[in-house]
């Protein structure tokens, strides 16, 4: 069919699409012509769904067979078997002879394979009667055999149908609906007469299909009715009153009567049921027990009949009996058909046997009785599939069948190996002589031909020539024609060839004769050699005289003696000064290999190094050491060059790994600091000071965690960084002096407006109005205010004082009362001097020698075990520092005071602070040189006698400037005070 280009363009057909649904539609639009793909899609798919649509679209019973054989999913299956009924159906002859064209085994088997739905409508509606035939033959059940008679298209398979009808009921329908006059007729006379009684004759005379079997049914009514009529009384007369009792006397006599005859009427029944029961006994025998089962059955219907009572009914038993013959000789029939059916599924036994015997012999006898065997088989298995209904034949005929199949097949497979293995020698036979005729071809043109070859090569071709004359079959060849090329050839090649032996043979003995005479050169050479002081000349010239008398070893038998009695004789005398020559040199390439093998030991361990620079240049060196050392031994010249290229090798190709690696790693890092570098440059137009920031943070980071790049891009990237970092931060630097340039302006504002409320220089006058209030307000403002750089502070902050104290000098009764009352501040600064002077005084009194620290820390630690406190000079020195910032915060709060008196209180606080920073600084940074841990025993052990003096004057006399703490208890004597005997308790000094 015509393609589409799109089409004719696809690189791969739709039908092995990877969708299920492309494959489906190309299935359904591929042609009827392409059988072998639907096969192989039908087979092979995976998809149920278009193995089924494949399945729809074959029209080959066989291949329809043989998917339903090895399909597993149900719905193909059924696929099979509606294609197969459909292929059935519409099957027709293609020419007249209907009986060439038909398969009986493929239809067998196709048949096979269908419902009992399925072969009714076969047997009813094939094309060819064949079909229905086999058809009706596969089918069993009187329903169905019941549908087939009623609807049959063909009058032969509608009697054979009706003819294997045994059910009344499906007599019935038959007679009632078959629409062959004959079929319908055939029916209604095989229903016995007691089965058409008076209610079934009505319903067949008023709804049969067959007018005939209407009009039958209607004249049997009319007999029965005036049979009925003939048998009952005539209604009785009205008598006359006196005859009553006689008429009552009658009656009692027609009573008793009547009952005697229905006792004779139940008696008839009950005859005639057991034998319509009989006669369906015989009816239905069938198989290997139905001869016994007749001469059984015969019995009981003697037995039944031989009572000639009454109660029997002439007409009913006529109608019976003939009934009981016609089916017992239906059943000899069977019986004998029985018999001869098994005896030829014996002889198919017997023919598939002797098959099985012969089927892989191949000599003409065998074959013979092959195929005698195969006709008998044919013929013998044809007359049975037309007459054998027997399942259990049917069966045993199938299980010949395949057994007859395997034979077949396995006949077909090994003739087929035979003749594959005897044309594939036959092409191996060609091949070999055409191979043959162009090395014979090719010896007799070429120019340059040795004599043994072109000999060796003439005796194979009259050899190949001997067994092509010889037989045809010794040497089988695909064809005659080649057969016939090939001894032309060869005899062609042959005629050439064997001129050039010829020359060859003259040339050789031409050359044995100047052979001859190199030879009496090469002895006179050697008797030479023998004159020579140089061994390495005499060795040089032996070898070469040595090689070139083996040359020319082919000269005349009757010559060769003497010459070569010469040559030994000179040989004699030159090869001992050879041999302590060669011994020489072979100790020198011993040598030569010792040195070798070092260099090829380091480079193996040098191709293992990862110091590429200098490993290379090692190499290097080698390389040229190795160019430097002589020759070694020739077995071992070879492998000891390829150990050492190895070892040179592998380290070059390591590093060449190693480079290519590194390469990609700095490709990689370069990509990510492009990356960040290119980040950072996006953010030229953030407004987000923070986020930038932190970004900007994080790049760096980062940065320092990502590798190298090439040296010559690294200088290049780190500039751009820098210069995205610089120009990041320069605009963040320049958000934050916009914003402290706002806050700044902000205090300034306020100073402006404090400093607007002094008067001039010369003024005098009543303060301003809400004077107090407008200057509380403008501290807390301050206060609100956002904070800004320290010297910045320091100097807005001595502005915004110097305002104040401006304003309060000028009128202090206004802030008379309040926080910026000048005798209140000057008292509350008076204070705030005091407590830094105690401080200081206390922190002087930590200022002492070594010894007294230590003595002091030792009363401390010795107050601590006997009162359950501890002293630790850090902690304290800590906190005298929190308590002079906190009042350092007091003082800021206070602000600055007019006045020389508040100008000393200030200047006495500064110092105060100055000092007691000064002092702590001196005592963190100049810690006590003696520190003992008297937790571990370290002054009742090492210095014990030191540390009681100490401790005995510190108790005399204090430190100078210090005055003595009364609540400090005083240190009893090391001597009586003994720690409670644990000296593992001792207190720690530390610090």
């Amino acid at each position: 069919m015509p393609m589409k280009l799109f089409e004719k363009l696809r690189t791969k057909p739709e039908w092995e699409d990877e969708d299920s649904a492309v494959r489906a539609r190309a299935v359904r639009e591929l042609s009827l012509d392409d059988r072998e793909l639907l096969n192989r899609i039908a087979e092979d798919d995976d998809d149920p769904a278009v193995r089924g649509e494949a399945v729809r679209r074959i029209d080959d019973l066989a291949a329809l067979v043989s998917i339903h054989a090895s399909e597993s999913d149900p719905a193909v299956r059924a696929a099979a078997c509606e294609t197969v009924r459909a292929v059935l159906l519409e099957a027709e002859a293609v020419n007249e002879d209907d009986e060439a064209e038909y398969d009986e085994d493929r239809t067998d088997a196709a048949v096979a394979l269908l419902p009992a739905r399925d072969l009714a409508a076969l047997a009813r509606d094939a094309r060819l009667p064949e079909i229905s035939r086999a058809a009706l033959a596969r089918l069993e059940g009187d329903r169905w055999l019941g549908a087939v008679a009623t609807r049959a298209g063909r009058l032969e398979i509608a009697e054979a149908a009706l003819a294997r009808l045994v059910d009344p009921d499906a007599l019935q329908a038959v007679v009632l609906k078959a629409e062959e006059r004959a079929i319908a007729l055939g029916a209604f006379e095989r229903l016995s007469n007691d089965h058409l009684d008076p209610d079934l004759l009505a319903v067949i005379a008023k709804r049969a299909k067959q007018k005939a079997v209407a009009r039958r049914a209607r004249a049997m009514l009319a007999e029965l009715e005036s049979a009925r009529v003939a048998e009952e009384p005539p209604e009785p007369e009205p008598r006359a009153p006196a005859a009553q009792r006689i008429e009552q006397v009658r009656v009692a006599e027609f009573d008793t009567e009547r009952a005697e005859q229905a006792e004779r009427a139940a008696k008839r029944r009950a005859l005639l049921a057991a034998a319509r029961q009989l006669c369906e006994a015989v009816e239905q025998a069938r198989g290997a027990a139905a001869g016994e089962q007749l001469q059984r059955l015969r019995g009981e219907w003697a037995a039944l009949l031989q009572p000639e009572s009454e109660a029997s009914t002439p007409d009913a038993l006529a109608a019976l009996s003939e009934r009981f013959e016609r089916a017992a000789a239906g059943c000899e029939q069977r019986c004998r058909e029985w018999a001869e059916d098994r005896a030829q599924l014996e002889r198919l036994d017997a023919l598939v046997s002797e098959l099985e015997k012969v089927e892989l012999s191949d000599d003409a006898r065998m074959r013979t009785r092959w195929q005698k065997a195969e006709q008998a088989w044919r013929g013998a298995v044809s007359d049975l599939r037309s007459r054998s209904a027997d399942p259990e034949h049917r069966e045993r005929l199938a299980g010949l069948e395949r057994r007859k199949a395997d034979v077949d097949a396995r006949r077909k497979a090994a003739r087929d190996a035979t003749r594959s293995d005897a044309q594939r020698q036959a092409q191996e036979n060609l091949e070999r002589l055409e191979r043959l005729c162009g090395t014979v071809e090719q010896l007799a043109g070429a120019d340059a031909i040795q004599l043994p070859t072109a000999e060796r090569q003439l005796r194979a071709t009259r050899q190949a020539l001997d067994e092509l004359r010889a037989s045809g079959a010794a040497v089988p060849l695909p064809s005659r024609r080649a057969r016939t090329s090939l001894v032309r050839r060869l005899q062609q090649g042959h005629a050439a060839l064997l001129g050039r032996v010829r020359e060859l043979r003259d040339f050789a003995d031409w050359q044995r004769w100047a052979n001859l005479g190199v030879r009496e050169e090469l002895c006179a050479r050697l008797e030479a050699l023998a004159e020579l002081p140089d061994d390495g000349a005499v060795a040089s010239g032996y070898r070469e005289i040595v090689l070139e008398w083996r040359r020319t070893a082919d000269v005349p038998k009757d010559r060769d003696a003497p010459l070569r009695a010469r040559f030994e004789k000179a040989h004699e005398r030159v090869y001992p000064r050879c041999q302590a020559h060669m011994e020489s040199q072979a100790a020198s390439r011993t040598q030569n290999l010792e040195r070798r093998t070092a260099l090829i030991e380091e480079a193996e361990r040098l191709a293992s190094s990862t110091d590429w620079l200098k490993t290379a240049q090692r190499i290097a060196e080698l390389k040229e050491q190795w160019k430097t050392i002589g020759p070694v031994p020739h077995q071992q010249q070879k492998e000891t060059w390829n150990r050492f290229r190895s070892a040179c090798n592998a380290f070059f190709q390591r590093r060449k790994e190693d480079l290519a690696e590194r390469k990609q790693e700095w490709a990689r890092n370069l990509e990510r600091k492009e990356a960040l570098i290119a980040g950072l440059e996006a953010l030229a137009g953030s407004e987000d000071g923070a986020g930038v920031a932190e970004q900007v943070r994080q790049a760096q980071a980062e940065w320092k965690t990502i590798g190298p790049v090439q040296r010559k891009r690294s200088d290049a990237l780190w500039e751009r960084f820098r210069a995205a970092c610089d120009a990041a931060y320069g605009r963040i630097h320049a958000a934050e002096h916009e914003a402290m340039a706002a806050k700044v302006a902000v205090r300034e504002a306020i100073c402006d407006e404090l400093e607007a409320l002094l008067p001039a220089a010369d003024g005098a006058g009543d303060p301003p109005a809400q004077l107090a209030a407008t200057v509380r307000d403008l501290r807390q403002r301050w206060r609100r205010a956002p904070e800004v750089p320290q010297a910045v502070r320091r100097r807005l902050s001595a502005r915004f004082g110097h305002a104040i104290n401006g304003v309060v000098a000028r009128w202090p009764g206004v802030f008379r009362g309040s926080d910026l009352d000048p005798h209140r501040q000057l008292r509350r600064l008076e204070e705030l001097c005091t407590r830094a002077e105690t401080l200081l005084g206390s922190a002087a009194a930590s200022a002492q020698s070594p010894a007294e620290i230590l003595a002091a820390r030792w009363r401390d630690a010795l107050a601590s075990n006997l009162m359950g406190m501890r002293v630790d000079e850090t902690v304290r020195r800590r906190s005298t520092l929190e308590e002079v910032r906190q009042l350092q915060a007091e003082r800021r709060k206070i602000g600055q005071l007019p006045g020389a008196d508040a100008q000393r209180l200030a200047q006495r606080f500064q110092q105060a602070c100055d000092r007691l920073f000064s002092t702590a600084q001196s005592q963190a940074s100049h810690p006590a040189p003696w520190r003992y841990n008297l937790s571990r025993g370290g002054v009742s052990s090492a210095h014990p006698r030191l540390v009681r003096q100490l401790l005995r004057r510190t108790d005399r006399a204090p430190a100078a400037g210090v005055a003595a703490d009364p609540r400090r208890p005083r240190c009893p004597d090391l001597g009586a005070h003994r720690f409670g005997q644990d000296p593992g308790r001792l207190p720690d000094l530390s610090g």
